[in-house]
This record gives C-alpha cells, structure tokens and sequence, in this order.
C-alpha cells in the first residue's frame, strides 16, 4: 500500500542534495488549513513535521480534494516522516489500522525530487508508465484509501488479478494493481486494458465511487 514497496538494483532513493528546499512554512500552513477547511481533519490529526514548503504538497492536496469533490473521499489522518518504515525509497504509505497516511517529509521537501522518482520507476517498468505525477500519485493513494481490503478478498477480484497483462513490478500485488486501474481509470481511461476497465466495473459494482 506504499509508493516505494518493491526492491529492485534500479529503484533507489534519489540524491536529495541536488535538489534545493526552500524554507516557505507559511505555505504549508495554508495547505493545512485546507485539510481543516476542507476536509474536516482536526488539527490534532494532521502532523507536518519537517515539511519546509507546500511545492509537493500543495498539488497532492489540491488532487485529493478534486477526487474528495468527486467521489466523497474521507482522509484518514496525516502524518509526515523524513523516512516511512525504514525504506528510503517510500514516498508515502497509507496504513489502514491506523486510520493514517504518511508522507515522507524528505520527498515532499522536493516536488522534482517526487517527480524524478516517479519517472524514474515508470520507464524503468517498476511503476505503471503513466505513474510520473503527483497527481497520479495522489489519486493511488486515495484509491487504497476508498477500495475496501475485504473487497478484494472475493472470487472476482482474485480472477480479474490473475488476468491482468503484468506490465509493470508494482502491480505483482493485488492491492497495488487496484489501485493503479483505478488512478489510470481516473487519469488516463483511454490507455486501459479489457481487465482494466473490468476491474473499474467490479469495484462500482461493489461500492466505490471511481
């Protein structure tokens, strides 16, 4: 449920000392007030620590609440820590039984350094090829959040998993390849597989507003 999960020689953290940060902490006091605001996050629930300017998380936010206007999407808490479990290479994460997404700090100090890594991964088929914005990054992310886990437990999404044409390492799990259908779904419709647009059709038959 991470950006950053599978190990590979080619997948490697990028030299965070090529990218300049600038100090802007009034900028991301505005994109909090924009999870108060907009969101109904309490303050207390919304930890951003580290982060020094709102370049990365202005457009990660302004994404999420389109889809939020769009299908309803409920964040969960938000936390931000230099390095998420240890993986130098993890850009963010959402953890379900803690009701909590984290953010690395240190990735979200660089919007290049964010874009780079994700373009990096996607021609290097780590991640799916249209996987080179924040923008995909954040509709993943609230796809993990909207798709119930036990709606993947079931018959269908175990055959429609199955039958995906792998393209890419992110999608050996079940969970990743969900949720990368349904941001291309939302990005990018026109480049989905004939099980691509079949998991789109199980995941509104079972619930979720994609």
């Amino acid at each position: 449920m991470r950006m950053g999960k599978t190990k590979s020689p080619v997948q490697k953290p990028p030299d965070f000392s090529k990218y300049e940060v600038k100090e802007d902490f009034e900028a991301v006091e505005r994109v909090k007030q924009v999870l108060i605001n907009d969101f109904g996050l309490e303050e207390k629930n919304i930890q951003l620590d580290g982060l020094k300017n709102a370049d990365a998380l202005e457009p990660f936010v302004k994404r999420m609440n389109k889809i939020r206007q769009e299908t309803g999407l409920v964040l969960p808490n938000i936390k931000a820590v230099e390095v998420i479990e240890g993986d130098p290479c993890c850009i963010s994460s959402y953890k379900p039984y803690e009701n909590s997404l984290y953010i690395s700090s240190k990735y979200f100090n660089s919007k290049n350094a964010i874009e780079d890594t994700l373009k990096d991964w996607s021609s290097n088929k780590i991640m799916p090829k249209q996987a080179k914005s924040i923008q995909f990054l954040a509709e993943h992310k609230a796809a993990h959040i909207r798709i119930p886990s036990d709606l993947l437990k079931s018959d269908e999404a175990s055959k429609l998993f199955k039958n995906r044409k792998l393209l890419n390492k992110n999608d050996l799990n079940i969970n990743e390849y969900f949720a990368d259908t349904t941001a291309i779904y939302r990005i990018n419709s026109g480049t989905m597989s004939t099980n691509e647009i079949k998991v789109i059709e199980f995941l509104k038959k079972g619930g979720v507003k994609v």
